[in-house]
């Protein structure tokens, strides 16, 4: 499951402004997809591919070494079915960011989480069929003459009489239409 970016820059937009550091997210790769530093976004970020390649279930930066893009700070795996999705990472003092750090990494599990959710729902959705679709009676286009609808029993669906009338419109012979319709259960 990947990390949505506009998520992903709304939780460090928002947490950025509140802790005063610079917040990243990486995705399952190890690139930069959202960060308070926008000119990093799209870099790889070495401390997120050691936590990757390695999995570990913290990584502490207590120096930054400009030339090789590591910066002081923490970083911490985002865990989706036990798997590692992405990284965070909070720049600055390890030990006052820590608490701050979890946070951000429970917060980026549950937005996964319920993204998946929301996927899954929606899927769901699209899979099942209109209960009743009644546009064809009314423009006439399906109505069936006496006798030839028939009745379908005995396949273990709860089924419901649905009488349409249409008041206006209604070709000869089509007064009432009955149809039936199978309940979700």
């Amino acid at each position: 499951m990947d990390i949505p970016v506009n998520s992903a820059q709304q939780i460090v937009d928002e947490l950025g402004n509140v802790l005063l550091e610079k917040v990243s997210v990486m995705d399952g790769s190890g690139q930069i997809i959202a960060s308070t530093d926008p000119e990093r976004v799209g870099e790889l970020h070495m401390g997120a591919l050691r936590i990757i390649k390695n999995d570990l279930p913290i990584l502490v930066e207590k120096e930054s070494i400009p030339e090789k893009g590591i910066h002081a700070g923490i970083n911490l795996p985002v865990l989706f079915e036990g798997k590692i999705a992405g990284v965070v990472g909070v720049t600055g003092d390890p030990e006052k960011l820590s608490k701050y750090a979890v946070v951000i990494q429970k917060m980026t599990e549950i937005l996964l989480a319920n993204t998946y959710q929301d996927r899954l729902l929606e899927k769901d959705k699209r899979r099942q069929p209109p209960l009743f679709n009644i546009s064809g009676e009314i423009s006439g286009r399906a109505c069936f003459p006496p006798g030839k609808v028939r009745k379908k029993r005995g396949n273990g669906f709860n089924r419901f009489p649905v009488f349409v009338c249409v008041r206006q419109g209604v070709p000869t012979g089509c007064r009432r239409v009955r149809t039936e319709l199978q309940s979700g259960g």
